[in-house]
């Protein structure tokens, strides 16, 4: 099976671990695009379904990202069939699963976080506007009094955290954060289930069918 592999450049440390750690089943072609892109949601949106568009060949795509900021909203499968994990963000996925992650983020949503394919002082952290918390406000309450409860009951902690996956960049990494780092132990379960075509927690996409996201923490998103 031929596969097109479309990722966020914040895998692609780990991808090449497991890639040369692991003979792959598979003839995986992977295009990395910057993390930087995720900053412009919309822009990020309309390359990826271009290149969507013009992968031909393939019998499979596979989108390594979530929802991130909306940047997969609306995103539609042309000729080939696309599968993309059910997450919010990419933290999801570097933790292994979703039941580890609501451990470590469900009473401090507002975390950011980092790892070896930021740079020493960037953090990542999800907009609030598709934050499974804000979002229950938002059922409730106009959009200022939902961010106000939000930022209330959810302020951002001034504490770092620090996604690790044991590789030798890590420890270096580590080594060099400020002590009150807090260290969170990753896993390559959820790549590993994606180079291994395992999709249990992923959405597929046959043609012509588009990505909606629904925000809560279980079904992620769904397809129309």
């Amino acid at each position: 099976m031929k596969v097109k592999i479309l990722s966020c450049q914040i895998f692609e440390v780990y991808l090449d671990f497991l890639l040369k750690e692991y003979t792959p089943r598979f003839d995986f072609d992977i295009e990395y695009f910057e993390i930087d892109q995720h900053n412009q949601p919309k822009q990020l949106n309309h390359l990826l379904q271009e290149k969507i568009n013009r992968t031909l060949g393939y019998d499979l795509i596979i989108l390594i990202y979530g929802i991130c900021g909306n940047a997969t909203t609306g995103i539609t499968a042309s000729s080939t069939k696309i599968v993309i994990p059910r997450v919010h963000d990419c933290s999801t996925i570097l933790l292994g699963n979703k039941a580890i992650h609501h451990k470590v983020f469900h009473h401090r949503p507002s975390q950011g976080w980092s790892c070896i394919s930021y740079t020493q002082s960037d953090t990542h952290q999800t907009p609030y506007e598709v934050n499974p918390k804000y979002l229950e406000f938002r059922e409730k309450y106009d959009e200022d009094t939902s961010l106000y409860l939000f930022n209330m009951l959810y302020p951002t902690p001034e504490s770092k955290l620090y996604i690790s996956l044991d590789l030798e960049q890590d420890h270096e990494r580590i080594s060099n954060l400020p002590k009150e780092t807090e260290i969170i132990q990753g896993s390559f379960a959820y790549l590993m289930n994606i180079l291994q075509l395992q999709f249990d927690d992923m959405l597929v996409l046959n043609p012509n069918e588009t990505i909606v996201p629904i925000y809560d923490n279980e079904k992620v998103m769904t397809k129309k």
